[in-house]
């Protein structure tokens, strides 16, 4: 009888494992779909009209950002994703946001900023600058957008404020 409990034992254990070797795996798989992600947000900016702005230089952990001015208008996600793309650049991420505010960068407004990540299909977060805190809303609302720029080689030297 012991030896048939033993055995019982033996074979959950082994159960465990398993299933504990699946999660590691899934874990791994989107740790690698997020570094893919990462190393894909590279940017190289040709536009003239950026020669026209205050960029301001955000040194984070890891990365420089190159924070275009913030829009005169707020404005949809989409519409966001769109007018930073035509322009050059890129929403920027939930995290840059708040790295943003914590770093107090210069440029923000207190008001609504839309970042690049997404809730749902339907929702995507924002961060609310007078208080740092970071909220989800339907992407048909309209916010207020500082784009980012990974890399600024055409800028004039003198183009780029420090933080």
């Amino acid at each position: 009888m012991n030896k048939l409990k033993d055995k019982q034992e033996q074979l959950l254990d082994n159960l465990n494992c398993l299933d504990l070797k699946r999660k590691i795996n899934k874990l791994v798989e989107f740790c690698n779909e997020v570094k893919e992600r990462l190393d894909q947000i590279k940017f190289l900016v040709e536009c003239d009209y950026h020669k026209k702005q205050r960029i301001t230089k955000h040194e984070i952990p890891a990365k420089t950002l190159y924070w275009g001015e913030t829009s005169k208008e707020q404005m949809t996600w989409e519409a966001a994703k769109e007018w930073c793309e035509k322009n050059g650049g890129r929403l920027p991420t939930l995290i840059e946001l708040q790295q943003a505010y914590a770093d107090k960068v210069d440029g923000f407004v207190a008001g609504d900023y839309w970042s690049a990540t997404q809730r749902d299909s339907t929702d995507a977060y924002y961060v609310d600058f007078s208080i740092c805190a970071p909220y989800y809303d339907y992407k048909t609302n309209a916010y207020y957008v500082r784009c980012v720029y990974e890399r600024m080689e055409f800028l004039e030297k003198d183009e780029v404020v420090e933080k």
